[in-house]
């Protein structure tokens, strides 16, 4: 973590164990409002190795996935990223580093593009849209009057597919004036980290949630407690 600070030329003040295992920093300032500068945003290292981040301001909502998007994309070290309008206005994904990319996974699933993402019991299930591989209009089933969520077991394999069709990956590759980036497939082993940590965080659902096929935490504020 600390070189990550430090590569994006993150400030960092009054570091120290937070959370029984974990670190704990605060940032000089907010990096989505520098007015924010007294200690409120924080960046942490949970117990479980997972990647928290936050500010204490109503006004922010940001979290650590916001974070990394914000500072990697705009890093100079990174090269330039590639434009999301190449490739049907696809959301960027950075996979240089696989645990950073696990980092991401493990944050983005049940929300965003991942949504139908959610965990029953110790099962990663998932809900597909109207239209997509795998959707079973109701009445084909019999179900009249049931709704158009039909929940099925998602593996780690079928997880990534989906990061695949609906974000688009990329990495840096080369050094100096080589430097450069491609178009990337999602780390195994970053999709196999994350999924696993996603079957034993502690979860819930609502019926309306589980109808839209959304992953709920425990905890909605922006540190990942699990």
């Amino acid at each position: 973590m600390t070189a990550w600070l430090q590569e994006h030329e993150l400030d960092t003040r009054n570091g120290k164990p937070w959370n029984g295992t974990g670190y704990r920093w605060e940032l000089e300032s907010c990096p989505f409002n520098s007015d924010h500068d007294r200690g409120e945003a924080w960046i942490a290292i949970m117990p479980n190795g997972a990647r928290a981040a936050g500010c204490q301001h109503n006004s922010c909502t940001w979290k650590w996935s916001d974070l990394r998007a914000k500072v990697e994309l705009e890093s100079p070290a990174d090269g330039p990223a590639p434009s999301a309008n190449d490739d049907r206005d696809r959301s960027l994904v950075d996979v240089s580093n696989d645990a950073l990319a696990a980092d991401w996974l493990r944050d983005e699933l049940g929300r965003a593009e991942l949504a139908g993402i959610f965990r029953r019991d110790d099962l990663l299930v998932h809900a597909p849209r109207m239209g997509e591989d795998g959707y079973i209009p109701p009445e084909d089933l019999g179900l009249v009057d049931a709704g158009p969520a039909q929940l099925r077991p998602i593996t780690t394999t079928q997880v990534k597919s989906l990061v695949k069709t609906r974000y688009q990956c990329w990495k840096t590759v080369g050094r100096g004036e080589n430097r450069r980036t491609v178009a990337a497939l999602f780390p195994q082993q970053s999709a196999i980290s994350a999924c696993e940590s996603a079957r034993l965080r502690r979860l819930r659902t609502t019926p309306e949630s589980a109808a839209r096929g959304h992953l709920h935490p425990h905890n909605t504020t922006g540190r990942d407690d699990s």
